[in-house]
C-alpha cells in the first residue's frame, strides 16, 4: 500500500511539473504567404518559454482541410527551449519526419510541396519530449489557392512586327518586300549589314534572319494579349503588370528583364488585352524588345508569364521604302568610296561578300574591330518608362585571328545599369563562332566553284566526245548509203530503210549514254558537295581540331542547351562545348546572379553535358546541373518579403535526336528530372517514400520537390513538294523546376500540330496550327483548365496581282468547373486575333507606286464579361519611289479599342515621310506624325533622320524627334518631348 501511495505521489508529482511548464510555453505560428501553404511553413514558429529552467520539447504540425480532413502531418527533431524567446531556426529542428495522412493527396505533398487548392485550419503543436503531452498550440485559418500560370499569346515569341511585309534571303542576306508585278524578283529594300550601321547591330539582323513569324502592324498601336491566370473566383478582382524592357548587345529576352530599365511599365491593367497606349515613347526601329505580365489578387502576386522577345521594324521611319534607284548596303567597309559608288552604279549590292573575301584572306595574325557606341537624350520621361533621360551604351568587340582561328573580347558599357537590378555591364573571351562560320563558308563555297568547274569541264569534253561518236555514225551511215546506190530499186529501199533504222537505233544509244553519264555527273556533283557541306573535311590538322570547338567563352556567357535545363540565363564564368567526332562534351558555371537586398541571393550554377552525335544532327547527351544560391549573400526582411528564400537545384535530363533520309525526317525526345529546394536553410527531411542513396547524395529539405518532365517532338521537311509537317507533346510535373531556365511554364500535358504547305512555285502558302494543354495534373487545383488554340495562316503572293496575308488564331480557355450558386469558379474565356494584309505595286514610267491596306482585330469574351475587351484597326499605307534615290510615304490608320467598364478610345493617325540619298552614302528622311484620341488626348510630333558613311570605317547614324502629348480632359500627363539618338559603328 505503501508503495502505491509513493508512486501515486510522484505520478501527481510529474502531471504538476508537466502542467506548469505547459502553462509556461507559448506558441505563435507565423501567418504564411497569401494563398499558399509548403509544409516547411510550419515551423515559421516563435516559441516563449517563461519558466526558469530549459525544456526539451518537439513540435507536431497538422493541416487539416475544411472538407477532406487531415492531409498532412509532420514531427521534428527534439530540441531544447531555453528561457525567453526564441524564433526557431529550421536546421536546429531536423530531420523532420512527414506523414501524407490523406493518400489522395500524397502526389501533390511529394512534387508540389504544399497544399492543394482549399481552406485549412494549420495547427502546430508544442509536445514534451518525455510525456508527448501539449504544452502549448496555435492555430490559424488559411485560404491556398494554386493558379495556372499567365501564358502570352502576341507579340509571338522572337517575331518580328513590322509596317511591311517582308522576306529575307539568307544567300545575299538582302531584306525583301513582297514580290511586285514587274519582275519575279521583290523590291530589295535593305542590304542587311555585316558591320553596325544605326540602330541596326549583328545580333538584331540574327533575330531578324531567324524570326519565327513577321507580324505586319504600326508599331505605335502594338496589342498586348494574354491567358489570365486558372482558376480565379469571380469575386477575386485580377490585375495586372506588364513589363517591357528592350534588349541590348548579347542580352537574352530574360537577362533583359532582370537588368535593363523599363522601356514601359503598368500595373494597373484589368483586362488581358491592352493596347500600347498613345502617351508612352514609341518603339524604336531595329530594336528588340522583352516582355511580361504579372498577375495580381488583392495586390498579392499570384502569377507570372514567361519572358517573350519581339524587334521592331519601321521601313518608312528610316527611310527604307524601294525606289527605283534601290537602296545602299551599309555593310561596305573597308571600300574605297570610288569602289562603292562603282558598285552601288552598276546595282552590284554585294559589298559585304566583297568585304567577306577581304576579311579571309589568309595570313598568321588578323585584327578586327566591331564597335558600336550610342547615346540618347530626352527632355522628359515619358509615361511608364523608366530609363534615365540622358544614357549611353559603349559596345567593343575587338577580334584577333590567329590563322585563321578568331577570338573576340566583346565588351559592352551602359550607364543605364541600377544597384537594384542585375549587372547590365559584360565582358567576354571567346571563340568568335560567328567569324569561323564565315570562313567555313567561304571555304565551302571556293570548293564549290572547284566542284563545279571539273564537273563543267567532264561534261564539255563529254559533249565533244559525243559529237565525234555521232559523226562517226553519220560518216558509217553515208559510206553504207553510197554502196547501195547501184542496186536495184526493190533492194535499195529495203537497205535504206533498214540503215536508216541502225542509224536511228545508234543516236538513241548515244543520247541514253550521255544522259545516263550527265545524270552521273550531276550525282557525283551533288555527292562532293554533300561531302563537305559543314566544311570540316576541307580543314586539316590544327585548324581541324578548332572546328569541333561548338563555344568557348570566358566571362560573361549565354549557355543554351535545352529549353527546359539550361537557357536564357546569363553566366559570369565559362562556357564551353566540343565536339570531337561522334563525342560531345560541354560545361558551364559560374555565378549566374548577384545578391540585391530583397530581391535574390548571389546563386552560383554549374552544368556539364556528354554524349554522343552532334547537337544539329542526331545526337543522345546526357545532362546534370547543379545550382545554388548563397543564404548568407544578404538578409531578407521577413516581415515584408514571405516568398523569397534561398533555393538550389540538382537536375538530370537526357536528350536524343534522329536525323533520318538527309535531315528530312527528324525525331527528338527529351526527358529531365528535377529535385528543387526552396529554402536551403529549412530542415531535413525523412521520408519512406525517397530513395535512401538520395538522401545521402543530396540530402533533401522539407522544402524540396522531386519531378519530372518528358517531351517528343517529329519533324518531316519535303523540299521537293515544300511540305512540312511537325507533331510533338509535352508532360511538365507542377513540381519540375530549373534554375537554370527559370521561366518555364509547368503543370502541364499538351501536344502540337503543324502543317505548312506551298503551293504554285512557293507563290502560295498555308500554315495550319493545333495546339491543346491541360494543368492540374496531380489535382493540386480546385479545377482543371484546357487551353486550346488554332493558328491558320495563308499568304497569297502571286506575281502581277496583289499580295494577301490572313492569319488567324483563336484561343479556347475553359475548366471544368460548373456554374452553382455556390461556386462562380468556372471558366470560359476566348479571345480571337484576325490579321489580313493586302497591297499592290505599280510601276508608272519612272515612279513605283506601293499601296498597302492592313486590318487587325483582337477580342476577349469572358463567360461572365467582367474581362472582355476588342481593339480593332485598319491601316492605309501609299508611298512612291522615284528614278532619283527619293521616296514618299503616307498612311492613314483608325484604332477602335473597348474594355467592359473600362476606358475606351477611338484613335485616328496620319504620318507623312519622305527620304533622300545624295551621292549613294548620305541617307535622310524626315516625316511628321499626328495621333487623336477622340475627346480624350492627341500627340503630334516630327523626326528628322540622317546616316551616312564616313572616312571607310565610320557609319553615323543622328536622330532628332519632338513629340508633345495633350490631354484634353485631366490635362495631368501632358509633356513636351525633345529627343535625340546618336549611334557610330565603326567596322575594319
Amino acid at each position: 500500500m505503501k508503495k502505491n501511495f509513493i508512486i501515486i505521489l510522484i505520478l501527481t508529482g510529474f502531471i504538476n511539473l508537466i502542467n506548469a511548464q505547459a502553462q509556461n510555453i507559448f506558441i505563435q505560428l507565423r501567418q504564411p504567404p497569401p494563398y499558399q501553404f509548403h509544409v516547411e511553413d510550419f515551423w515559421k514558429v516563435t516559441i516563449t518559454n517563461t519558466s526558469p529552467s530549459p525544456v526539451r520539447v518537439y513540435l507536431y504540425g497538422i493541416a487539416t482541410s475544411n472538407t477532406e480532413g487531415p492531409i498532412v502531418d509532420a514531427t521534428t527533431a527534439v530540441f531544447t527551449v531555453n528561457q525567453g524567446v526564441r524564433m526557431v531556426k529550421a536546421h536546429e529542428i531536423g530531420p523532420i519526419d512527414v506523414n501524407k495522412r490523406n493518400q489522395t493527396y500524397s502526389d501533390i505533398v511529394k512534387k508540389f510541396g504544399g497544399l492543394p487548392s482549399g481552406f485549412y485550419q494549420i495547427c502546430v503543436y508544442v509536445r514534451d519530449a518525455a510525456s508527448n503531452q501539449t504544452l502549448a498550440v496555435d492555430c490559424i485559418d488559411h485560404e491556398v489557392q494554386n493558379f495556372t500560370e499567365v501564358e502570352l499569346l502576341s507579340p509571338v515569341n522572337n517575331s518580328v512586327i513590322s509596317n511591311e511585309y517582308f522576306e529575307v534571303d539568307d544567300v545575299n542576306s538582302t531584306i525583301y518586300t513582297k514580290k511586285t508585278n514587274m519582275s519575279d524578283n521583290p523590291f530589295p529594300v535593305l542590304k542587311i549589314p555585316d558591320s553596325p550601321f544605326g540602330t541596326f547591330d549583328k545580333y538584331t539582323i540574327e533575330k531578324i534572319k531567324n524570326a519565327e513569324e513577321v507580324s505586319v502592324g504600326e508599331g505605335q498601336f502594338i496589342v498586348f494579349n494574354w491567358i489570365p491566370p486558372s482558376p480565379v473566383p469571380i469575386n477575386y478582382r485580377l490585375k495586372y503588370k506588364l513589363n517591357v524592357v528592350e534588349v541590348l548587345a548579347r542580352q537574352t529576352a530574360y537577362d533583359a528583364m532582370k537588368t535593363n530599365p523599363y522601356f514601359y511599365t503598368n500595373s494597373k491593367i484589368t483586362t488581358s488585352t491592352f493596347q500600347y497606349p498613345l502617351s508612352a515613347s514609341s518603339f524604336n526601329t531595329g530594336k528588340s524588345y522583352a516582355w511580361q505580365v504579372t498577375a495580381y489578387v488583392n495586390n498579392i502576386q499570384i502569377s507570372k508569364s514567361e519572358i517573350w522577345e519581339f524587334t521592331y521594324l519601321n521601313f518608312r521611319s528610316w527611310g527604307m521604302e524601294p525606289s527605283l534607284k534601290g537602296n545602299i548596303s551599309f555593310s561596305c567597309l573597308g571600300m574605297s568610296p570610288k569602289d562603292i559608288l562603282k558598285s552601288l552604279r552598276e546595282e552590284r549590292l554585294s559589298c559585304a561578300s566583297m568585304n567577306l573575301m577581304t576579311t579571309l584572306k589568309s595570313k598568321p595574325f588578323e585584327f578586327n574591330m566591331y564597335s558600336k557606341t550610342y547615346g540618347e537624350f530626352s527632355s522628359s520621361r515619358t509615361l511608364g518608362n523608366e530609363k534615365p533621360r540622358i544614357l549611353g551604351n559603349i559596345e567593343l568587340v575587338p577580334t584577333l585571328k590567329i590563322y585563321g582561328v578568331p577570338f573576340s573580347m566583346p565588351l559592352f558599357l551602359s550607364s543605364q545599369g541600377n544597384p537594384d537590378k542585375q549587372r547590365i555591364n559584360t565582358f567576354g573571351l571567346m571563340f568568335d563562332k560567328d567569324h569561323w562560320r564565315k570562313k567555313i563558308e567561304s571555304m565551302i563555297n571556293d570548293e564549290k566553284d572547284k566542284i563545279t568547274k571539273r564537273i563543267e569541264d567532264e561534261k564539255t569534253k563529254l559533249e565533244q566526245r559525243m559529237l565525234m561518236e555521232k559523226d562517226k555514225i553519220v560518216n558509217k551511215f553515208n559510206d553504207e548509203k553510197d554502196k547501195i546506190k547501184e542496186m536495184i530499186e526493190s533492194e535499195k529501199a529495203e537497205l535504206e530503210q533498214k540503215l536508216i533504222q541502225e542509224k536511228e537505233n545508234a543516236e538513241k544509244k548515244l543520247y541514253d549514254e550521255k544522259d545516263k553519264l550527265e545524270k552521273n555527273l550531276l550525282t557525283n556533283k551533288e555527292k562532293q558537295i554533300s561531302e563537305i557541306k559543314d566544311g570540316k573535311k576541307l580543314l586539316k590538322g590544327a585548324l581541324k581540331w578548332v572546328s569541333y570547338i561548338k563555344s568557348l567563352e570566358l566571362g560573361t556567357t549565354y549557355p543554351d542547351y535545352t529549353k527546359y535545363t539550361v537557357t536564357g540565363i546569363s553566366s559570369t564564368g565559362y562556357n564551353i562545348e566540343f565536339n570531337p567526332g561522334l563525342l560531345y562534351l560541354a560545361t558551364t558555371g559560374y555565378r549566374t546572379q548577384k545578391a540585391i537586398p530583397n530581391e535574390s541571393f548571389k546563386r552560383n550554377l554549374f552544368a556539364a553535358r556528354i554524349g554522343i552525335g552532334e547537337k544539329d544532327l542526331s545526337h543522345f547527351i546526357f545532362t546534370y546541373m547543379y545550382a545554388k544560391d548563397d543564404e548568407s549573400s544578404m538578409t531578407v526582411d521577413t516581415a515584408v518579403i514571405k516568398t523569397l528564400t534561398p533555393a538550389s537545384n540538382h537536375l538530370f535530363g537526357v536528350v536524343g535526336k534522329l536525323s533520318l533520309f538527309n535531315n528530312r525526317l527528324r525525331i527528338e525526345a527529351e526527358g529531365n528530372a528535377s529535385l528543387f529546394t526552396r529554402d536551403v536553410t529549412a530542415a531535413s527531411m525523412t521520408a519512406e517514400d525517397i530513395p535512401k542513396f538520395m538522401v545521402d547524395m543530396f540530402n533533401p529539405k522539407i522544402s524540396s520537390n522531386l519531378d519530372y518532365m518528358y517531351t517528343f517532338k517529329t519533324e518531316f521537311d519535303n523540299e521537293k513538294s515544300n511540305t512540312k509537317v511537325m507533331a510533338s507533346m509535352i508532360m511538365i510535373g507542377p513540381g519540375y523546376y530549373s534554375l537554370g531556365a527559370p521561366t518555364i511554364r509547368n503543370d502541364k500535358l499538351g501536344f502540337e500540330v503543324k502543317v505548312d504547305q506551298k503551293f504554285l512555285e512557293r507563290q502560295i502558302s498555308l500554315s495550319v496550327n493545333f495546339k491543346r494543354s491541360n494543368d492540374n495534373l496531380i489535382n493540386s487545383k480546385s479545377s482543371s483548365t484546357t487551353l486550346s488554340s488554332f493558328r491558320i495562316n495563308l499568304g497569297i503572293n502571286i506575281i502581277k496581282y496583289p499580295y494577301l496575308r490572313i492569319i488567324y488564331m483563336p484561343y479556347f480557355q475553359s475548366n471544368d468547373k460548373e456554374i452553382t450558386t455556390t461556386d462562380s469558379n468556372k471558366i470560359d474565356n476566348n479571345t480571337h486575333i484576325l490579321n489580313i494584309i493586302t497591297g499592290y505595286t505599280k510601276r508608272f514610267r519612272n515612279i513605283i507606286s506601293q499601296t498597302n491596306l492592313m486590318f487587325s482585330l483582337q477580342d476577349t469574351r469572358t463567360l461572365f464579361g467582367l474581362y472582355d475587351a476588342s481593339t480593332n484597326s485598319i491601316n492605309l499605307t501609299q508611298s512612291f519611289g522615284f528614278q532619283i534615290p527619293l521616296n514618299l510615304s503616307a498612311s492613314i490608320g483608325f484604332v477602335n479599342s473597348s474594355y467592359k467598364g473600362g476606358d475606351d478610345s477611338h484613335l485616328m493617325n496620319f504620318d507623312l515621310n519622305c527620304s533622300y540619298t545624295f551621292f549613294d552614302i548620305w541617307q535622310n528622311s524626315a516625316g511628321v506624325t499626328l495621333t487623336t484620341d477622340k475627346g480624350k488626348n492627341n500627340k503630334y510630333g516630327f523626326f528628322l533622320n540622317s546616316s551616312a558613311l564616313l572616312w571607310n570605317i565610320l557609319n553615323v547614324d543622328f536622330r532628332i524627334e519632338h513629340n508633345t502629348y495633350r490631354e484634353t480632359v485631366l490635362n495631368i500627363g501632358n509633356y513636351d518631348e525633345l529627343s535625340g539618338r546618336l549611334t557610330t559603328g565603326v567596322s575594319f
